[in-house]
């Protein structure tokens, strides 16, 4: 079958104008897929940074907690070191007013 160069410029047309709506809407849908991925990764985003801040200051508790041990600790072993320097050497201990003379 032959056909004629207006049948076939008007299948042709036809085609295109097909082709152009179905692009126009497969873009529609990529722009509307592409606008709630977005507000979905930032929805994640505030959900992450809202539990970062959260587990932050629950370290920041937990590393006052550690570091007041810690001075405790430190305190505790001077005041250690002190009574035995004393016993050992027969140095008083610092700031108790006894005199060794």
């Amino acid at each position: 079958m032959i056909v004629g160069a207006t049948a076939l410029g008007r299948m042709l047309g036809g085609a295109e104008n097909r082709t152009r709506k179905e692009l126009k809407a497969e873009i529609a849908s990529v722009r509307k897929e592409g606008a709630l991925g977005r507000a979905r990764l930032e929805s994640q985003i505030g959900a992450l940074r809202a539990e970062l801040g959260e587990v932050e200051q629950r370290l920041g508790g937990r590393i006052d907690g550690v570091r007041d041990e810690l001075v405790e600790t430190r305190v505790a072993m001077a005041d250690g070191v002190a009574r035995i320097e004393g016993r050992v050497f027969g140095i008083p201990l610092h700031g108790t007013g006894t005199d060794p003379a």
